[in-house]
């Protein structure tokens, strides 16, 4: 995915009062922070060196500034008395779109079996209002979304006319606020959730029940990064056998660990305990092989203990040993004591 304009490196052109100190431009920022600097080394205005600058009535007009500042508010202070030059704006921003355009991924939707189902590109009413960072909005008005797609999903594509619908607004709770309604998740075996856009969080997407008032759960970090999981959760579906098509299984489990991996590959936060995908298909991480070495020492400790109890079961024998003696005593004396009694 194209990375987000850089404007930092816009040309600038200050208002009236701030061109009468650095002239008339356009000129960057870097070029106008360091001539101010330049101003208050040359006339020492520095109340504590490197921290603390006290601004003589020059430099107070032209950056409509207080008499005292710290040297971290002037960056911003400068940057209040310059404005983008409109047309390298305008240039950067159509640069972005054109990247976005010719980003691969609604294409390589395509390669699958939803040739009937392609990627849909939003409107602009649809996104009229949204708080969506340049990234998440070029997105989804030049890529979109799918109608539909495994598992289970329908995406709101084509609203027309109407901003994405505010959940807030439905159910009435303020946590609600600002999950833009998107499409909707439903496996039949549980009411259909609703998938929203998180304005609030960079826009995220979430699952969100209606009825309940549990958390969101969280289904990707972005429009882009959800597109991808798709694809892999698509991708892993053709390779079931045609018994398992016959069978209606839609996603046998000898697949989970390999949509696992290629999830946690393209959005590692996405795959954390708790997540959609995690309660999907698990985690692809192996239990460690330390486990059977535990056993063996375990087991190599079992023969010495019964060696020990062994050497405590024969140690009582002994006395047993010694008072059979006495009755074999006994029974040599009887038949001296039969010849007495004949005697007698």
């Amino acid at each position: 995915m194209p990375k987000r304009p850089d404007f930092s490196n816009v040309s600038q052109v200050p208002v009236p009062a701030f061109a009468r100190f650095v002239g008339p431009g356009p000129l960057k920022h870097a070029d106008a922070l360091k001539a101010v600097l330049q101003h208050i080394n040359e006339n020492n205005l520095w109340g504590v060196p490197g921290k603390i600058i006290y601004m003589d009535a020059r430099l107070m007009e032209a950056l409509e500034c207080p008499k005292q500042i710290h040297i971290l508010e002037l960056p911003k202070i400068v940057g209040w008395q310059l404005k983008p030059v409109a047309e390298e704006v305008a240039a950067l921003k159509a640069q972005f779109i054109a990247e976005v355009k010719a980003d691969p991924l609604g294409a390589r939707w395509l390669e699958g079996d939803e040739f009937e189902d392609p990627c849909v590109s939003f409107d602009e009413a649809a996104l009229e209002g949204l708080t969506l960072d340049t990234r998440t909005r070029s997105f989804l008005l030049h890529v979109g979304l799918p109608e539909s797609a495994a598992p289970f999903i329908d995406f709101d594509v084509h609203r027309e006319g109407a901003p994405l619908e505010d959940l807030g607004a439905r159910t009435g709770r303020e946590e609600d606020r600002g999950l833009r309604i998107v499409g909707v998740y439903g496996d039949m075996d549980e009411q259909d959730q609703l998938l929203c856009l998180d304005e609030r969080h960079g826009g995220r997407i979430v699952v969100r029940n209606p009825e309940k008032g549990s958390a969101p759960v969280l289904m990707n970090s972005g429009v882009h990064e959800l597109l991808e999981c798709l694809m892999v959760y698509r991708d892993a579906l053709k390779e079931r056998t045609q018994g398992e098509i016959d069978e209606e299984v839609l996603l046998p489990r000898r697949l989970h660990a390999k949509i696992a991996a290629g999830v946690q590959a393209r959005d590692p936060q996405a795959f954390q305990p708790g997540t959609f995908w995690y309660t999907q298909v698990g985690s692809p991480v192996k239990p460690p092989k330390k486990k059977p070495a535990a056993k063996k020492k375990a087991a190599a400790k079992k023969p010495a203990a019964k060696k020990k109890a062994a050497k405590k079961k024969v140690a009582p024998k002994k006395p047993a040993a010694k008072k059979a003696a006495p009755k074999k005593a006994a029974l040599k004396k009887k038949p001296a004591a039969k010849k007495a009694a004949r005697k007698g």
